[in-house]
Protein backbone atom coordinates (compact mmCIF):
# COMPACT_ATOMS: atom_id res chain seq x y z
CA UNK A 1 0.00 0.00 0.00
CA UNK A 2 1.17 3.18 -0.55
CA UNK A 3 1.55 5.89 1.65
CA UNK A 4 0.74 8.55 -0.47
CA UNK A 5 -2.78 7.53 -1.89
CA UNK A 6 -5.87 8.26 -0.13
CA UNK A 7 -7.56 4.40 0.27
CA UNK A 8 -11.65 5.02 0.68
CA UNK A 9 -12.17 1.30 1.65
CA UNK A 10 -9.10 1.67 4.82
CA UNK A 11 -11.77 5.05 5.18
CA UNK A 12 -14.87 3.42 5.41
CA UNK A 13 -13.26 0.19 6.68
CA UNK A 14 -12.07 2.03 10.09
CA UNK A 15 -15.05 4.63 10.53
CA UNK A 16 -17.25 2.41 12.60
CA UNK A 17 -14.27 2.04 15.16
CA UNK A 18 -13.52 6.07 14.98
CA UNK A 19 -17.31 6.93 15.75
CA UNK A 20 -17.42 4.12 18.56
CA UNK A 21 -14.68 5.95 19.99
CA UNK A 22 -16.09 9.46 20.20
CA UNK A 23 -19.04 8.11 21.74
CA UNK A 24 -16.76 7.12 24.25
CA UNK A 25 -14.53 9.83 24.43
CA UNK A 26 -17.56 11.81 24.76
CA UNK A 27 -19.20 10.28 27.36
CA UNK A 28 -15.58 9.55 29.54
CA UNK A 29 -15.60 13.98 29.18
CA UNK A 30 -19.10 14.69 30.65
CA UNK A 31 -18.81 12.15 33.28
CA UNK A 32 -15.29 13.39 34.14
CA UNK A 33 -16.84 16.78 33.90
CA UNK A 34 -19.90 16.42 36.31
CA UNK A 35 -17.81 14.14 38.87
CA UNK A 36 -14.64 16.94 39.08
CA UNK A 37 -17.38 19.90 39.19
CA UNK A 38 -19.04 17.87 42.52
CA UNK A 39 -15.85 17.12 43.81
CA UNK A 40 -14.56 20.58 43.58
CA UNK A 41 -17.18 21.54 45.87
CA UNK A 42 -15.65 19.18 48.48
CA UNK A 43 -11.75 19.78 47.99
CA UNK A 44 -13.31 23.75 48.81
CA UNK A 45 -15.47 22.51 51.68
CA UNK A 46 -12.31 20.51 53.13
CA UNK A 47 -10.04 23.36 52.09
CA UNK A 48 -12.17 25.65 54.47
CA UNK A 49 -11.82 23.16 57.54
CA UNK A 50 -11.11 25.47 60.60
CA UNK A 51 -9.09 23.25 62.20
CA UNK A 52 -5.33 24.27 60.56
CA UNK A 53 -3.54 20.95 60.54
CA UNK A 54 -6.37 18.89 58.30
CA UNK A 55 -7.03 22.15 56.55
CA UNK A 56 -2.88 21.64 55.66
CA UNK A 57 -3.63 17.91 54.96
CA UNK A 58 -5.86 18.55 52.56
CA UNK A 59 -4.07 21.57 50.95
CA UNK A 60 -1.19 19.53 50.69
CA UNK A 61 -3.15 16.28 49.28
CA UNK A 62 -4.53 18.85 46.76
CA UNK A 63 -1.13 19.87 45.96
CA UNK A 64 0.10 16.43 45.16
CA UNK A 65 -2.77 15.35 42.64
CA UNK A 66 -1.97 18.97 40.68
CA UNK A 67 2.06 18.59 40.95
CA UNK A 68 1.64 14.67 39.55
CA UNK A 69 0.53 14.18 35.70
CA UNK A 70 -2.80 12.77 34.97
CA UNK A 71 -1.27 9.81 33.48
CA UNK A 72 0.55 8.88 36.02
CA UNK A 73 -2.48 8.66 37.97
CA UNK A 74 -4.03 6.72 35.51
CA UNK A 75 -1.60 3.76 36.28
CA UNK A 76 -1.72 3.83 39.74
CA UNK A 77 -5.71 4.07 39.52
CA UNK A 78 -5.71 1.02 36.62
CA UNK A 79 -2.99 -1.29 37.65
CA UNK A 80 -1.63 -0.23 41.05
CA UNK A 81 -5.07 -0.28 43.04
CA UNK A 82 -5.89 -3.54 42.43
CA UNK A 83 -2.65 -4.87 44.28
CA UNK A 84 -3.09 -2.78 47.44
CA UNK A 85 -3.58 -5.21 50.21
CA UNK A 86 -7.01 -3.57 51.79
CA UNK A 87 -8.61 -2.86 48.17
CA UNK A 88 -8.06 -6.05 46.52
CA UNK A 89 -10.48 -5.34 43.30
CA UNK A 90 -10.04 -3.96 39.56
CA UNK A 91 -11.74 -1.50 38.20
CA UNK A 92 -12.93 -1.14 34.49
CA UNK A 93 -10.88 0.89 32.02
CA UNK A 94 -13.97 3.41 32.21
CA UNK A 95 -14.20 4.07 35.39
CA UNK A 96 -10.93 4.18 36.16
CA UNK A 97 -10.50 6.83 33.65
CA UNK A 98 -13.33 8.88 35.70
CA UNK A 99 -11.85 8.59 38.70
CA UNK A 100 -8.34 9.55 37.59
CA UNK A 101 -9.34 12.54 35.22
CA UNK A 102 -12.18 13.38 37.99
CA UNK A 103 -10.07 13.66 40.97
CA UNK A 104 -7.44 15.09 38.88
CA UNK A 105 -9.60 17.95 37.88
CA UNK A 106 -11.82 18.25 40.59
CA UNK A 107 -8.84 19.84 42.20
CA UNK A 108 -8.53 22.69 39.80
CA UNK A 109 -12.62 22.91 40.00
CA UNK A 110 -12.01 22.98 43.89
CA UNK A 111 -9.16 26.30 43.59
CA UNK A 112 -11.65 27.87 41.63
CA UNK A 113 -14.74 27.59 43.11
CA UNK A 114 -12.30 29.11 46.38
CA UNK A 115 -10.92 32.01 44.74
CA UNK A 116 -14.61 32.58 43.29
CA UNK A 117 -15.62 32.94 47.05
CA UNK A 118 -12.56 34.35 48.64
CA UNK A 119 -13.03 37.39 45.66
CA UNK A 120 -16.63 38.03 47.28
CA UNK A 121 -16.08 41.54 49.89
CA UNK A 122 -16.83 40.96 53.09
CA UNK A 123 -19.54 44.12 52.79
CA UNK A 124 -21.37 41.84 49.90
CA UNK A 125 -21.17 38.55 51.82
CA UNK A 126 -22.60 40.97 54.86
CA UNK A 127 -25.65 43.12 52.37
CA UNK A 128 -26.61 39.49 51.01
CA UNK A 129 -27.45 38.42 54.74
CA UNK A 130 -29.17 41.09 55.79
CA UNK A 131 -27.30 42.37 58.25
Amino acid sequence: MNSGNWQWDTFFEAFPMVLEGLGITLGLTVATYLFALIFGFVWTLLSAIPIKPLRWLFRWIMEFIRSTPPLVQLFFIFYAWPMVPVVGFALDPFTSAILGLGIHFSTYIGEVYRSGIEAVDKGQWEAARGT
